[in-house]
């Protein structure tokens, strides 16, 4: 190719870049519309007492396990289980 056929190819492009930029925002610009979000109340850090509340008493069964206690299963005197000494 010669020169001017690069300068020519790259003028065209540069006018058929602005040419559809323009009618682009022509076709789709649409009318500018105010949204509404809903808010939500604050969060507050502090839990409820589930133990003496009584609106708590019929969700929670008083009679049933404690899954956040510690459980010992036998004595616990091997304090390395995996060195291979038993």
């Amino acid at each position: 190719m010669k020169r001017q056929d690069i300068t020519l190819i790259a003028a065209i492009s540069i006018i058929a870049a602005i040419f559809s930029v323009f009618i682009s925002s022509l076709l789709f610009s649409g009318k500018s519309k105010q949204l509404s979000v809903p808010t939500v109340e604050q969060l507050s850090a502090q839990f409820p007492d589930v133990q003496h509340d009584p609106s708590y008493k019929a969700i929670f069964n008083s009679n049933a396990l404690d899954p956040t206690q510690t459980i010992t299963i036998g004595t616990g005197s091997n304090s390395q289980p995996f060195s291979g000494n038993q």
